[in-house]
């Protein structure tokens, strides 16, 4: 588990008016279900890392056996949106394109169709996640990748303690190391002592959820070593969301952690300059019990 003095905090919130920075500036990669891309002109790069459904995918081995691989437009979609889950993903990137409209977005799916009976398709085998990082860690020079966003998570672990996974670790710390930051949901368990996987890896921004003015929401997971706190929604006003339009046109009010670290990565990558992420977090201003960024 990862030791950090305090509580870094970071309190998200959305401005009309961004950061001239330019636009190669401003590359995320996110790893979730699946997504559409003919509904976003923001979607870059697709990528899919799961055991069996990849469309087109090539199966590949590693030291943990065979999966499916695909990369190139339209790999990171699904057959049917109608799974349950499915539609998390597109979720997460009509967040993130609301939030900054310039983003651009990097996709990786990790999530599999009806291959669990008890589980949606937000769930993932976890080879999955830790390939996509991977190959996130090998590309982000190339794609000019800034930042990660990871909006899964397990609590399903002992207290103070956090599942060892070495190719997840090593891609997070070699990101670090490029100066590439990696955001990871805390999870919504309403745990106050715990965050879950992969939030509670050494090296990552685990983001918890927040209301707008900074006071963490009650399903959110956290404790002594989450680095941010987020807004929960894409816009806010006061504590309610306003809703934002999800995969089959509906106007939904989204929420959670998932959320929280979308905004997160999606408006850091505009405030960074050139410094380091671990230097852009600690120097944040703080407003009333976390450093904060509101605009």
């Amino acid at each position: 588990m990862k030791k950090v003095v305090g509580l870094l905090a970071l309190v998200f919130g959305l401005a009309l008016v961004q950061p001239v920075q330019a636009a190669e500036n401003q590359t995320i990669a996110i790893i979730d279900s699946a997504i559409d891309s003919s509904k976003f002109t923001n979607v870059v790069y697709e990528v899919c890392f799961t055991l069996n459904t990849c469309p087109n995918g090539k199966t590949l081995v590693d030291s943990n056996g065979s999966y499916s691989f695909s990369e190139g437009k339209g790999t990171a979609s699904v057959n049917d949106f109608t799974i349950k889950g499915a539609d998390h993903g597109y979720n997460m990137a009509k967040i993130a394109t609301v939030t900054n409209p310039n983003i651009k977005i990097v996709f990786i799916r990790i999530s599999d169709e009806k291959v669990y009976d008890t589980f949606s398709m937000i769930r993932n085998d976890g080879g999955s996640m830790s390939r996509a990082l991977a190959w996130v860690s090998a590309n982000s020079s190339k794609l000019n990748i800034k930042a990660v966003s990871i909006s899964q998570s397990r609590s399903n672990f002992p207290v103070g303690t956090c599942p060892t996974d070495t190719l997840f670790e090593s891609s997070v710390a070699t990101l670090k190391s490029n100066n590439v930051a990696t955001f990871v949901a805390t999870g919504n368990d309403s745990k106050k002592n715990h965050i879950g996987f992969p939030a509670c890896v050494k090296g990552v921004y685990s983001v918890a959820s927040a209301t707008a003015d900074g006071i963490v929401v009650k399903d959110s997971n956290i404790n002594d070593t989450t680095s941010i706190v987020s807004r929960v929604c894409a816009n806010f006003i006061g504590t309610a969301c306003l809703k934002v339009q999800d995969y089959r046109g509906n106007m939904t009010a989204m929420s959670g952690t998932s959320v929280a670290t979308v905004v997160a990565a999606s408006l850091a990558v505009t405030k960074i300059k050139n410094e380091s992420w671990d230097v852009f977090v600690g120097s944040l201003p703080k407003a009333g019990k976390y450093p904060s960024l509101l605009n």
